[in-house]
């Protein structure tokens, strides 16, 4: 029986952590992120989206690809902002949802771990910082509490399109275990694959101290 190829699409790969309820929510999130392949000209993005109590939902991460800036970025947005302020870059986005978004040129190594945090910065304001460096500050729409009590990491691969699964990259990044304001530690965490029909290669595993997760396998070699 002939049966068609999987279309040449990314499977997305996802690690979701549940943290201890509280009433305002959550201060601060503090993580490590260790690129271990640099898939370029692929663009991917290794992300950490972290919901808010009353609102939508943060996300911050690093990307392989930026358009502005270009080359190598780090980029933190909240959905449904009212406003941005940052050091290179803040604007406002659309297409899926809308929001405030803050990049600047970060020139990440393979094999080097960032240090990632997002933090209350008073007033409705949240800001992100890579290695210590203000990547931005985002101001949350009115209503917004803090971080709420689920955070998924992911890796996207968001362009160029891909004309067959040699094109997809060979994306493997390492995150480590996020940690809360205060020490507060996640309870625990689950991994998982994106649903759609896509290129082999895709898989999230435990590591000591966090996840792996891989985009590509050996087919983006």
């Amino acid at each position: 029986m002939f049966r068609r190829p999987p279309p040449a699409a990314a499977v997305g790969t996802y690690t979701t952590w549940w943290w201890p309820r509280t009433a305002s929510g959550l201060s601060e999130m503090a993580w490590d992120l260790e690129p271990r392949t640099d898939p370029s000209p692929a663009g991917y993005f290794w992300s950490h989206q972290i919901a808010l109590i009353g609102g939508e939902a943060a996300y911050f991460g690093l990307q392989t690809l930026g358009s502005d800036p270009t080359g190598k970025i780090a980029i933190f947005s909240v959905w449904e902002a009212v406003d941005a302020d940052g050091p290179e870059y803040a604007a406002p986005f659309a297409g899926e949802g809308t929001g405030m978004s803050v990049r600047i040129r970060h020139e990440w190594s393979v094999g080097c771990r960032e240090h990632l945090v997002v933090r209350a910065d008073g007033e409705g304001w949240w800001r992100a910082e890579v290695g210590g460096v203000l990547v931005g500050r985002i101001r949350a729409a009115p209503g917004c509490a803090g971080l709420a009590s689920t955070s998924i990491m992911w890796t996207e691969r968001y362009g160029p399109p891909m004309r067959t699964c040699a094109d997809i990259g060979h994306a493997v990044a390492w995150f480590g275990t996020p940690e809360a304001g205060g020490g507060i530690k996640p309870r625990h965490h689950e991994n998982s694959l994106g649903t759609n029909r896509g290129c082999p290669g895709s898989s999230v595993h435990d590591e000591a101290g966090g996840v792996v997760h891989v985009v590509g396998g050996e087919a983006g070699r």
